[in-house]
C-alpha cells in the first residue's frame, strides 16, 4: 500500500513539475526572442526559472523547505557559488535562494526539448565532458559571466553523491575563482537525498529540506595557483556545516 501511495505521489509531482516547466519556459523563450536585448545579464529569464521552483514548492504539500544564511549571498556581487549535490531536487532547492546566478550544468540537459532551450535562454552554461577543449570552453564562458558581474553556480563534486556524503571536489570551480578573483560562496543542502535518490523516479513522502548559505571565502589570501588549498578549505567548512545540520535535523 505504501509503495502504491509513493508511486501515485511521484506521478503527481512529476506531472506538476513538467507542467510548470512548460508554463515558465515559454515566456523565457518569447522574452529572449523579442525583448532579450534589454537585459544582457538575462535577469528576467533567471527570475522566471526561480518561479518554477517557487511554484513547485507552493503547490506541493509534501515538501517543506527552509533557507538560511541568504544574506551571505549579497545582491549585485559576483561569486563562484558551490553546493553539495545528492539529488536532482537540489536544483529546485537552490533556486529558492532568490538570487541571480548562472548554472553550470551537464550538456545533456540542454538537449531536452523546450526545457533545454529555456536553459540556453537563461544564459546557463553547458558542461561538455569527453570532448577535446570542451571543459576549457565551459570555463571560459563561466569567466565571461563573472567578469560581467554575474555569479556562477557549480556542483564541485561533478555528479550526484550516491551516499549523501560529500564526495571529492574537482578543481575547476576553485581555479575559476582564483583566475576571476571572485569569492567562493559555499552552500549546503540537506533533505533532498531523502526526496529523490539517484537512479530512481520514486519521490518520497513528506520531507524537510534545508538550504544554508555559508559566509563567502575571500580568495585574495590564496596564491594564484593555490586552488588545492582553496578547494580543501571550502570542502572542510561545507562538511562541518552539513554534519551540524544533520545533527540538528536528527533531534526529536
Amino acid at each position: 500500500m505504501k509503495n502504491m501511495f509513493l508511486a501515485l505521489v511521484s506521478i503527481f509531482i512529476w506531472l506538476m513539475l513538467s507542467t510548470l516547466s512548460i508554463v515558465v519556459t515559454v515566456p523565457i523563450i518569447l522574452y529572449t526572442l523579442f525583448l532579450g536585448w534589454f537585459d544582457p545579464l538575462r535577469h528576467f529569464q533567471h527570475f522566471m526559472a526561480m518561479m518554477w521552483s517557487h511554484l513547485a514548492f507552493a503547490l506541493n504539500p509534501f515538501w517543506n523547505i527552509q533557507v538560511t544564511g541568504r544574506s551571505h549571498f549579497r545582491k549585485h556581487h559576483a561569486y563562484v557559488a558551490v553546493s553539495n549535490h545528492s539529488s536532482l531536487i537540489d536544483i529546485l532547492a537552490i533556486d529558492r535562494l532568490n538570487r541571480q546566478f548562472k548554472w553550470l550544468a551537464k550538456e545533456s540537459l540542454f538537449k531536452i526539448p523546450l526545457f533545454g532551450w529555456g536553459m540556453s535562454c537563461c544564459g546557463y552554461i553547458p558542461l561538455r565532458r569527453g570532448e577535446h577543449g570542451s571543459i576549457r570552453s565551459s570555463f571560459a564562458e563561466c569567466l565571461k559571466w563573472l567578469e560581467k558581474g554575474a555569479s556562477v553556480m557549480i556542483f564541485p563534486e561533478g555528479t550526484r553523491s550516491k551516499t549523501g556524503q560529500l564526495s571529492a571536489f574537482k578543481n575547476g570551480a576553485f581555479k575559476l575563482a582564483l583566475q576571476a578573483q571572485k569569492p567562493i560562496l559555499p552552500i549546503v543542502v540537506t533533505g533532498t537525498a531523502d526526496v529523490l535518490k539517484p537512479g530512481s523516479w520514486i519521490i518520497s513522502g513528506k520531507t524537510k529540506i534545508h538550504v544554508r548559505v555559508l559566509p563567502a571565502i575571500d580568495v585574495s589570501s590564496f596564491g594564484p595557483d593555490d586552488f588545492v588549498g582553496l578547494r580543501d578549505q571550502t570542502r572542510r567548512v561545507m562538511s562541518e556545516a552539513l554534519a551540524e545540520m544533520r545533527r540538528a535535523a536528527a533531534k526529536p
